[in-house]
């Protein structure tokens, strides 16, 4: 799915990502390592993103963010420079908060 967002050339439309997207979640093993999943959920909000749907992104970068809480992961950098663009200091805080909060 990262590929096919990226890739403007010859890539299905935007429309059929989340179709690809619900059949790996769907077929993904109970066992999937945590940074996969956590994977899947960001690929999931930057899939949003490009569809102008930011709540629901902020949804699925907020779950990758619970299920790997790191600050240097790409969802936690995505949600952070999209609190940025909407000047929600509240939201970044918060965030930097569940951070410090998981790693110690």
């Amino acid at each position: 799915a990262e590929g096919l967002l990226g890739n403007g050339v010859g890539a299905p439309s935007v429309g059929v990502i989340p179709t690809l997207l619900d059949t790996a979640r769907r077929e993904m093993p109970a066992d999937t390592p945590k940074h996969q999943v956590a994977r899947y959920f960001y690929v999931r909000g930057l899939l949003r993103v490009a569809m102008n749907d930011r709540p629901g992104a902020m949804v699925d970068l907020n779950t990758a963010i619970d299920i790997l809480p790191l600050a240097d992961s790409p969802a936690f950098e995505l949600a952070i420079r999209l609190h940025r663009e909407a000047n929600d200091q509240r939201a970044i805080d918060a965030l930097l908060q569940r951070v410090r909060r998981r790693k110690g």
